[in-house]
């Protein structure tokens, strides 16, 4: 339990890190008690769970229950809260499942309590019983939503997308840097926010790294051959922010040439980290892509060889390599085994998670330089676990 103990301070140095970011007290966490509903609100509108949310906003709710925000309290969180003091729990909560009602439930119950909708409907839009949201509708079910510029700012999202200085900070930089990243971007001169990208058309499905079609918008992959063999270039082409922003994401990019030769090239994209007992989280590199930023490869070819290009996505790669592996090597099982299963489950899932964002065949020297044809893999690609839900990876969820 060592590696428990030496994590809690960590995660509790984050409790409370998200309000002194918030725009105005919308955002002030853990959200407080909605309490008592208006005697004259319709008794459908008192219940405050997306699924009765989406009765009238179905296309919201079932673009929202595609989302990580819906998974925030999955087999991962609710394995590590059942080893975590309550401190540490409510450092985790503030943003896994926001609301005091929700955090009340999950706390009160055992490991494997229901996810009680992790970041919802309520949690964005609901304050004591008032609808807030982008734009003012005077009359609807649940009387007048106000409108709040709020909604259409990144500072919206920064509470949970932006830890404080001195909070989890891991290699001189918070755990969680995307505000900061995005603030210092061409993106936030150009008044280009969180939710043009993540929420296009006012989306909720909250697409991110898990996507591929999103992160194929982010990262612009091109392969050439040319005499002396081939290059891949990777740029950070449209993230309004490091890419990938979290450490808990890979991206791999691979060369490698075609036959029994053992020629390859490696490249790893990422913010990689490791857990040492002493000295807790250390940070072994920063490879990630700044807004604008590439990183190249070369292969070297002889003119009649031909090679292959990869370049493959690990969203939960850090919680399946590190953080769930150590976790489950310091449990002691017969005291924890609820725990260990749900651990066990959320490793599984964060391994699973993996996608082949792009392949490319490169032939023989031609005699002119030539692009290699990038391919999408066939068919669609295995992001979800069957259920309508993504595969974990982007947190402890």
């Amino acid at each position: 339990m060592r590696w428990l103990r030496s994590w809690l301070p960590w995660l509790a140095a984050m409790a409370g890190c998200a309000v002194a970011l918030a725009a105005d007290d919308f955002w002030e966490l853990p959200i407080a008690p909605q309490g008592e509903p208006p005697a004259e609100a319709v008794e459908l509108t008192k219940d405050l769970s997306a699924q009765t949310c989406g009765l009238c906003h179905p296309r919201q709710f079932r673009q929202w229950r595609q989302s990580l925000h819906a998974a925030a309290v999955g087999p991962g969180l609710l394995g590590q809260l059942a080893t975590f003091d309550r401190e540490a729990a409510a450092a985790c909560l503030a943003c896994h499942a926001p609301r005091a009602e929700q955090q009340a439930a999950i706390l009160a119950g055992p490991s494997s309590a229901p996810a009680g909708g992790g970041v919802d409907c309520a949690a964005c839009h609901v304050r004591a019983h008032r609808r807030y949201g982008p734009r003012d509708k005077p009359v609807t079910p649940h009387g007048a939503v106000a409108a709040m510029p709020l909604f259409g700012d990144s500072a919206f999202c920064a509470p949970c997308h932006q830890f404080a200085d001195g909070a989890g900070e891991v290699g001189g930089a918070p755990l969680q840097d995307t505000n900061r990243e995005w603030a210092a971007s061409r993106y936030a001169a150009t008044a280009v926010t969180c939710q043009r990208c993540h929420m296009p058309q006012g989306s909720h499905r909250f697409a991110g790294i898990h996507d591929p079609a999103t992160t194929r918008r982010a990262l612009a992959v091109s392969v050439k051959r040319d005499e002396s063999g081939v290059v891949l270039t990777a740029r950070n082409a449209g993230a309004g922010h490091a890419l990938p922003t979290y450490a808990t994401p890979r991206i791999r990019l691979s060369l490698r040439a075609a036959g029994n030769r053992a020629a390859a090239v490696d490249h790893e994209i990422g913010r990689r980290l490791a857990w040492d007992p002493d000295a807790g989280l250390t940070q072994r590199a920063d490879t990630r892509l700044l807004p604008g930023e590439q990183v190249e490869l070369r292969l070297g070819l002889g003119r009649d060889e031909a090679a292959r290009a990869e370049v493959r996505v690990e969203p939960g790669a850090f919680y399946a390599e590190v953080v769930y592996p150590t976790m489950l090597a310091g449990l002691d099982i017969a005291a924890h085994a609820g725990a260990s299963r749900l651990l066990e489950r959320a490793r599984r899932r964060a391994a699973g998670s993996v996608y082949l964002l792009y392949r490319a065949a490169c032939p023989r020297w031609s005699g002119a330089t030539t692009d290699c044809e990038l391919k999408p893999p066939p068919g669609p690609p295995a992001t979800g676990d069957g259920r309508g839900r993504p595969t974990m990876g982007a947190g402890p969820g």
